[in-house]
């Protein structure tokens, strides 16, 4: 099992690898000075290994702020999944309470129509008083 940054540990070594083969074909094409002599190489490699060092320095913290982006997208699509479900839950409570409403309005209009018709059955015609 790799473990964490070891991708990054893998793409690291094959900048390295890469960085190296073209410093060894600038080495074989042999830099010329005026006189056509070649250069000393270790002077350009000094300089190319400082350059690899640097490059490695301002990497890792790179990766870091990589990783730690991910973890954050991570956690973001974790939130997402929660607000979706949530606006779920609160898109059905919102239709149980619109029912529910509707519900309660049918029934206060049948209590209405149940005592008009109770009063009008019982109500007395002469003093309109719905007897005890």
């Amino acid at each position: 099992m790799e473990g964490p940054g070891s991708s990054n540990n893998n793409d690291s070594e094959t900048i390295n690898k890469e960085f190296k083969e073209e410093s060894k074909e600038k080495k074989s094409d042999g830099l010329k000075n005026e006189n056509g002599n070649s250069e000393d190489g270790n002077l350009q490699n000094q300089s190319v290994e400082d350059a690899l060092k640097d490059l490695k320095n301002e990497m890792y913290p790179l990766q870091k702020q990589n990783n730690a982006l991910k973890e954050d997208l991570r956690k973001n699509a974790g939130i997402e999944k929660e607000k979706d479900d949530l606006e779920k839950k609160n898109y059905d409570l919102e239709k149980k309470s619109y029912d529910l409403e509707k519900k309660r309005d049918d029934l206060e209009k049948k209590y209405s129509t149940l005592t008009s018709k109770l009063r009008e059955k019982l109500e007395c015609p002469v003093c309109l008083e719905v007897p005890i």
